[in-house]
């Protein structure tokens, strides 16, 4: 994915995550975006490891997959201090961009564009 935070942009590589309710960046991420002490809440999430602290984003990056850049979403990141990879979650990613998963298969599709319902 691509985001553009406050101050700043970077191609962040992740792992699409169903389980995760909002997406999760390594906190490394959120200086290289622009975020700072004022622009980030400290709070605890659920993990499936039990309790973390986090630094949840007070402000909205614009996110979108490099050569589909006609599809875009905001997201308020959180960011997790020893997380070792993004995790792209269902209130933002997963909102604008239909994933379907075939088991059997080990694929999955994403899908860019409207989808009829």
């Amino acid at each position: 994915m691509e985001l553009i935070g406050p101050s700043g942009n970077v191609t962040i590589p992740g792992l699409i995550d169903t389980g995760a309710d909002t997406s999760i960046l390594p906190f490394g991420y959120a200086s290289l975006l622009g975020y700072t002490t004022s622009s980030l809440r400290s709070s605890q999430a659920q993990q499936v490891q039990g309790l973390a602290d986090v630094y949840e984003a007070t402000e909205s990056s614009i996110a979108w997959i490099p050569g589909a850049e006609q599809i875009t979403f905001t997201t308020l990141p959180i960011f997790i201090q020893g997380a070792l990879n993004a995790l792209w979650g269902r209130r933002d990613f997963l909102q604008a961009f239909p994933v379907a998963f075939f088991e059997a298969r080990k694929e999955f599709v994403v899908t860019l564009g409207d989808v009829e319902k």
